[in-house]
């Protein structure tokens, strides 16, 4: 998912993580990076080219992602993250 995510136009970074949710059991998310980049358009995009169960449920754009001290993204702090719709 994420090298998919990686390959589409203005996505310069993506992460993704299995997350449980109360009423919906464990979900995938993705975070992007990038610019110019609509959640919705990227989620259609992975609807149609990956497999239902690699689709994840919610694409949260930033415009930065969280990095460890190596640079890669920092899945802990993306877990921690709130943001408009994440119920807890």
């Amino acid at each position: 998912l994420e090298t998919f995510l990686r390959g589409l136009p203005g996505v310069d970074e993506a992460a993704a993580l299995a997350v449980e949710d109360a009423a919906r059991g464990q979900r995938i998310l993705a975070f992007v990076e990038g610019r110019g980049c609509g959640p919705e358009a990227l989620l259609e995009l992975c609807r149609l080219k990956l497999s239902a169960r690699e689709v994840p449920s919610e694409i949260i754009v930033l415009e930065q992602l969280p990095r460890t001290e190596r640079g890669k993204p920092d899945r802990a702090a993306l877990a921690a993250l709130r943001w408009p719709g994440r119920e807890s």
